[in-house]
């Protein structure tokens, strides 16, 4: 056992202090914490531990709001005020752009704080065989949810009603917070979710059309990737299109989904190319606009950006970046590029050479789309 002070937050949203001259990063811990701590493992430079006792609370904590709280994996600040979050998010955010690209300017944080509880529309659970639930933190052993602070009421009611299905598979359940429609996705088929819930279900294995409801007038497709949650993407969107700041363009749209930050721009006012890998998506956004939406990889991404002279040019990629892309986007012919991320860090590495190619960092932006867990999503505005 070490006793140990909390001092800062790392990337990831680890609690920071020191023990034998190293740096340890301890899980569930915050700034102004003393905790008692076992140690996981020990590296040349770094030690991992876990909380034992709370020999001091920091002042930033409040009673947890999840009695899963340190044990499930679905979130890490639910005993964190909601201010000091935001806060964090901030320093974290630009201490990282300042340190990779020198970037010095205050970074803005888009939230809403009506929304900030049960606001996860789409999530993954995890199966055990015997129950759904989320992974407890840093292991595959399934902790059973019977409430979240995160989930939202109609992705918890379908949890509880087939979680003791036996030799349940993973499932994805998105859900309309504006409406009656849900969705289930699975790796296998279940004969038992199907009879129950055939009008929403899908498995990997279907090659039909994929069942799908539209928020927005964008279709959300079953299997297919969209935002965690409906209720808070329209933060994004808002962001996306403050910097593209124009009533009219010729703008490509990469890893478009099925068409979340461009299907509702005027079709009379914008030329619009979107790309994406997913052809469950492309084909709906194709369905319900006007736009050429193209199914393609980032073979075909990297072909287009150089083909044409563009207005905007949006991306919102996957974790790993867009690393692929970075020589055509320094050769791109357009106005401005709009960057969207959910990893700050890989959004760092790709931005370094497109700086070093002449493009200028204009804007950064913080969109709070992950309210009680140390998940970011940034968009920045690149112009030259």
């Amino acid at each position: 056992m070490a006793r140990v002070e909390i001092t800062s937050i790392a990337n990831g949203g680890y609690g920071i202090g020191r023990y034998n001259g190293k740096v340890i990063f301890i899980p569930f811990s915050y700034p102004g914490d003393i905790v008692e701590v076992s140690i996981s493992y020990e590296k040349k430079n770094y030690i991992w531990g876990n909380i034992q006792e709370i020999v001091t609370p920091s002042k930033f904590r409040i009673s947890p709001l999840c009695p899963y709280m340190g044990i499930c994996g679905g979130c890490m600040w639910g005993c964190v005020d909601y201010t000091s979050q935001i806060m964090w998010k901030k320093s974290l955010v630009e201490s990282t752009f300042q340190n990779f690209l020198n970037y010095l300017h205050e970074i803005n944080i888009s939230i809403d704080e009506t929304s900030i509880y049960n606001y996860r529309t789409r999530v993954k659970l995890h199966s055990n065989g015997k129950t759904l639930g989320f992974y407890k933190f840093h292991s595959h052993d399934v902790v059973e949810v019977s409430k979240c602070i995160l989930l939202h009421e109609k992705i918890i009611k379908i949890t509880n009603e087939i979680k003791n299905i036996p030799r349940l598979a993973e499932i994805i359940l998105t859900v309309n917070p504006f409406g009656e429609e849900s969705l289930i996705y699975t790796n296998i088929k279940i004969q038992t979710i199907k009879n129950k819930y055939k009008e929403i279900y899908n498995y990997k294995n279907d090659f039909a059309s994929r069942k799908y409801f539209l928020v927005d007038g964008v279709p959300i497709v079953n299997g297919s990737f969209s935002q965690n949650s409906l209720i808070l993407n329209k933060l994004l969107i808002n962001k996306v299109r403050e910097y593209l700041n124009c009533k009219n363009g010729k703008v490509l749209d990469l890893y478009c989904g099925s068409g979340n930050l461009t299907i509702n721009l005027p079709s009379s006012s914008f030329e619009i190319t979107g790309v994406d890998i997913d052809p469950f998506a492309i084909e709906l956004a194709r369905k319900y606009s006007s736009f050429d939406y193209k199914v393609g990889s980032e073979l075909l991404m990297k072909k287009i950006i150089l083909d044409s002279n563009w207005d905007a040019i949006i991306l919102d990629p996957p974790r790993e970046g867009a690393k692929n892309l970075i020589e055509a986007l320094k050769l791109a012919c357009t106005k401005k590029i709009i960057y969207v991320s959910c990893n700050y860090i890989t959004q760092c590495r790709d931005l370094k050479p497109l700086l070093m190619g002449g493009w200028k960092l204009e804007k950064v932006s913080i969109v709070d789309l992950f309210p009680h867990t140390p998940h970011i999503e940034t968009v920045v505005l690149l112009t030259r």
